[in-house]
């Protein structure tokens, strides 16, 4: 899980095998644009966020201890409502010695309490930025997640990254047998 195809030949001498599950999907982030007629229901879908006065924000680390009690009871509530539970075997985990030293992006409504959120977590690829989880609580309108990636978009390209792994995107790229 997660090997990439330049050290597929170091589990070979260990005798297994290779299977494809998925792919990630990955995002140039030099090439992405909100503009043209493909984006318009993405760009309709964050105008009308920001018109009921939703906001999106970069908090940068170190986190404060209101903003990760705002931030556990969002995914506390997204745990519950949405009837999830903590996967960590290919994410994280609400874990706040870890978030307090993350970037997060998050979504405020129009009194500032924040309604969805994602952490920036450290990629193993240099040129590359990624998350770990992306939370909403239930005031969190549509497309309030797209919000969230479009504000990440905005950061790593800030940060000079090359590339956004959206990461990974089950059963893509099997062929049809």
């Amino acid at each position: 899980y997660r090997v990439d195809e330049n050290s597929l030949v170091h589990f070979s001498s260990l005798r297994k095998q290779k299977i494809t599950i998925g792919q990630e999907a990955v995002l140039e982030l030099e090439t992405f644009t909100l503009e043209g007629k493909e984006r318009k229901s993405l760009r309709n879908g964050l105008n009308a966020i920001q018109k009921k006065g939703f906001t999106t924000a970069v908090l940068k680390a170190p986190q404060r201890a209101a903003v990760l009690g705002e931030l556990r009871a969002v995914s506390d509530e997204w745990l519950r409502e949405f009837d999830k539970k903590e996967m960590v075997f290919s994410q994280g985990m609400f874990n706040t010695e870890e978030l307090i030293q993350q970037d997060i992006i998050v979504l405020k409504n129009r009194n500032g309490k924040i309604v969805a959120f994602l952490n920036v977590i450290p990629d193993y690829a240099k040129d590359e930025c990624t998350y770990d989880m992306i939370r909403k609580s239930l005031e969190a309108p549509s497309g309030s997640m797209d919000a969230l990636i479009v504000e990440m978009i905005s950061y790593a390209k800030a940060q000079k990254y090359s590339y956004l792994n959206l990461g990974m995107v089950p059963m893509t790229g099997l062929e049809a047998t």
